[in-house]
């Protein structure tokens, strides 16, 4: 089985981290905003807002952040590694 290089490694990182960043920050955004509107809407006070939007956003980032991964990892590593091993007949 031929070894992976440094590089492959380091593609997968840096498309995992920068695509859960980038979406990632779309994402908190969309959800502050939806937030944003039914606390104003509910008269709810900033600081109670604040709290909650930050919850709901770290509930939203660890799947999104794990789907992230799996998928960088299945596209620079696992398929790397299925060119380098044909399956068996």
């Amino acid at each position: 089985m031929k070894a992976l290089r440094h590089f492959d490694y380091v593609k997968a990182w840096l498309a995992y981290t920068l695509g859960a960043t980038i979406l990632g920050a779309f994402g908190g955004a969309l959800i502050g905003l939806i937030l944003g509107i039914i606390f104003v809407a509910a008269s709810v006070p900033p600081s109670q807002g604040k709290i909650i939007t930050a919850i709901a956003a770290l509930i939203f980032a660890v799947p999104f952040s794990y789907f992230m991964f799996r998928l960088a990892v299945k596209r620079f590593i696992v398929s790397k590694l299925a060119e380098e091993n044909p399956p068996a007949p």
